[in-house]
């Protein structure tokens, strides 16, 4: 039991329980993200399963507690210990699902069987954290201020837990620890908490378990953390891995070939020839003089090699995001290149770490030529190379008689309907910023953008005057593969997409199309949906999302205050997913940007919930006015979107503003939570003291899986984002003249 002069729990137990629920938030998105190859869709449909049952667990407690309240106290230590050792179990046990879902590692699992498996393995520690709000609320004298201030109280505290974990989860736990061994260290911090105010057996088994952890973290962690990796890799040799704040990768062989897998999918594979040649050489032959030459992507593996058999080549940059992956190679991969016996006519290499689209628009440098050797975009990571904004930045990076090359997979032979969409996307998007486009067949087709145009026969002629030392491209294979016929048979497929979208930032078309054409190629029905979209006109998706909400309001009538939190904690989430999804768009950092956003979003919930601005601002009691306080906070994001398109912001001012954003989200979302709290009757409080908590996070939960899995996809940031505006327009309209108000 807990000592007699010490309230338990404290202030420090439930920001301890804030913390450790963000933390454990964002290690399972960060893990499940690999489950699903980093395809950020899935990010709100995780988000929405963990409020989804956090609120099943804080309904379920409502009427657990209410029988044991006696108890209540030894009962709330009891799930604080059990989360804490779920915790680490639970990144195993995701690990354990990926090594069956997705099998072979790299490949997209079946999205049905991922999307439930996802749904249920985070479920025991959100309900027990969903649990532990409730009874914090109930094991708290509350005699003193009254429940409504309770319930604020804690639901502020547990949001400076939120701020404190994410801030701590992301300068120290990303950047020094793996996930099992963050997984551990907040499991200790948790056990530690939770056994203070405790004596007998409670505090006897947390102490045993705070040394356990300890000694796990210090002596086995690592250890069980790779043996868990290694699992996901059965039929290979696995090698080492390594953690940072961008991904976890890992390097595995299969007899002489040596694969580097990073965020679930596989970046590359050596000794691949094959592939080095095939991703630089109609490029690097595109060109008259390639003096300067930068590689975005794919700089391990040959391809620098590949280039500086090229004559006349003097400057090559190699833009790599994550330094962690070239380490890793560096220690475990294969024996240095010829390279390193080159003579003094060698070309330069230049290594940069960092984004080759943050690059590109900071720097001064001018290139000949821009190679772009990123995975296929499958997800608005990598699309964010392919967007007409991306190559606007380009462009104005290549000298005279300059050119962009990026490549994609193909067919020699037959094109189908959906592989013709994806290549006339990435054409007609080119088409919108460069002077001229130029494609050439084959297993992959290679794009050549620039001033002018580029012809086969100019190619195979460059071929034969630099007498290329290239066991892969001869001049014998490539007049076949670049003959007339089989030009005109490309362009004719692509000519038959006339009306694929234009790929852009915030709608970005080539992501569905690359959906689709994994679906078809693997048969996988869920992920044909998730593309399917693009045959639903925009406004009727809008009507039927917003419909529910205006019958839900309108009905309920003067009892509209649990309908209200459900619609703003939708529209919150929402916004919420527009700023994740632009944000990975743009800068490319949600791996570790969702733990930022996400605190900032708390930290705004904080100050929101606890009525630290409710006391000064009046305006702030009516939740009509805070419908269209949001508003005006939607319409201003709005701006903020088209200065940063127009005037073209860096990327850390575009960074900075979203996170800002997200705090004023929280804050109003906390500030319309206080608000109801206040409007309510003090029965319904007591008989359910997380009855609204939960209705908030429900009305999220449907929120972030619409939100992430229809809208976004489907009509894209600008009319998702008119959707939010047009949902607190109605509320505003619906709250007028409400008795609660």
């Amino acid at each position: 039991m807990p000592c007699a002069n010490r309230q338990y729990p404290s202030t420090v137990h439930i920001v301890a329980f804030g913390a450790g629920a963000l933390c454990s938030q964002a290690l399972y998105i960060r893990e499940l993200l690999c489950l699903f190859s980093g395809t950020e869709f899935t990010i709100g449909f995780i988000l929405s399963s963990w409020l989804f049952w956090v609120g099943m667990g804080g309904l379920a407690a409502a009427r657990f507690s209410s029988r044991v309240v006696k108890y209540s106290k030894s009962v709330l230590g009891s799930f604080a210990l059990i989360v804490s050792i779920l915790l680490p179990f639970t990144v195993i046990g995701i690990r354990a699902g990926r090594s069956v879902l997705a099998f072979p590692p790299g490949t997209i699992p079946e999205y049905g069987r991922a999307l439930i498996f996802a749904f249920f393995v985070i479920a025991p520690t959100a309900i027990i954290f969903g649990a532990l709000f409730n009874m914090a609320v109930r094991s708290r004298d509350s005699d003193e201020n009254g429940l409504k201030s309770t319930i604020s109280r804690v639901y502020c505290l547990e949001a400076v837990g939120a701020v404190v974990g994410g801030l701590l989860f992301n300068t120290l736990l990303l950047r020094w620890f793996s996930h099992f061994e963050a997984a551990l260290i907040i499991s200790a911090v948790i056990i530690a908490t939770t056994a203070y105010p405790f004596r007998g057996k409670i505090s006897f088994v947390a102490i045993a378990l705070s040394v356990s952890a300890a000694g796990l973290i210090i002596f086995g962690g690592s250890k069980i953390d790779q043996d868990s990796r290694r699992h996901i890799y059965r039929g290979y040799d696995y090698i080492a891995s390594t953690s940072s704040r961008y991904s976890e990768s890992d390097m595995v062989s299969s007899g002489e070939i040596i694969s580097i897998y990073s965020g679930g999918g596989r970046l590359f594979s050596v000794p691949d020839p094959v592939g080095a040649g095939e991703a630089v050489h109609i490029p690097m032959l595109s060109v008259d003089d390639p003096e300067r030459i930068l590689l975005a992507g794919g700089t391990i593996g040959g391809t620098i090699d590949e280039i500086s058999l090229h004559r006349g080549v003097r400057d090559i940059h190699c833009v790599e995001l994550d330094r962690s992956l070239l380490e890793l190679y560096g220690k475990y991969g294969p024996a240095s290149s010829s390279r390193d016996n080159a003579g003094p006519e060698a070309p330069s290499v230049e290594w940069i770490i960092d984004d080759a689209r943050r690059y590109l628009s900071s720097t001064s440098d001018m290139y000949d030529l821009i190679i772009i050797n990123t995975p296929l975009p499958i997800n608005l990571m990598w699309n964010r190379y392919y967007t007409k904004e991306f190559f606007r930045e380009v462009s104005d990076r290549l000298r005279s008689g300059g050119f962009l090359a990026l490549s994609h997979r193909s067919s020699e032979n037959y094109i189908s309907p959906e592989l013709s969409r994806a290549l006339s996307c990435i054409y007609r998007t080119l088409e919108e910023e460069f002077d001229s486009v130029s494609v050439f067949p084959g297993s992959t087709a290679h794009f050549i953008a620039g001033s002018r145009k580029v012809r086969a026969n100019d190619i195979m002629d460059k071929l034969r005057e630099r007498e290329l030392d290239s066991g892969f491209f001869t001049g014998d294979a490539l007049p076949e593969r670049l003959g007339v016929e089989r030009v005109s048979h490309l362009m004719k497929a692509m000519e038959g997409g006339n009306n694929v979208r234009i790929n852009s930032d915030r709608m970005p078309a080539l992501v569905d199309y690359e959906l689709e054409l994994e679906s078809r190629r693997v048969g996988n029905r869920v992920l044909s949906l998730l593309a399917g979209y693009g045959n639903v006109p925009r406004i009727a998706i809008l009507i039927l999302t917003v419909l529910p909400f205006i019958g839900l309001l309108g009905v309920r009538g003067n009892r509209n205050t649990g309908s209200g939190i459900i619609m703003t904690g939708f529209a919150a989430l929402v916004f919420q997913i527009v700023l994740i999804m632009d944000l990975q768009a743009v800068a490319g950092v949600i791996y570790h940007g969702i733990v930022m956003i996400s605190a900032s979003f708390m930290a705004g919930a904080a100050l929101g919930s606890g009525g630290f601005l409710a006391e000064r601002y009046a305006v702030l009691h009516k939740r009509r006015n805070l419908h269209i306080i949001i508003l005006m906070m939607v319409l201003s994001f709005v701006l903020f979107l088209v200065i940063s398109e127009r005037t073209g912001i860096g990327y850390r001012a575009h960074e900075a503003g979203t996170y800002l954003f997200s705090f004023l989200n929280g804050l109003l979302a906390g500030s319309y939570f206080l608000a109801s709290v206040k409007a309510s009757s003090i029965a319904s409080l007591d008989r359910n003291p997380a009855l609204y908590y939960s209705l908030d996070l429900l009305g999220g939960c449907v929120g972030g899986i619409i939100g992430s899995l229809v809208l976004i996809p489907a009509v894209g940031t600008w009319w998702t984002l008119a959707l939010v505006i047009l949902l607190h327009g109605v509320g505003s309209v619906l709250a007028v003249g409400r008795v609660s108000d």
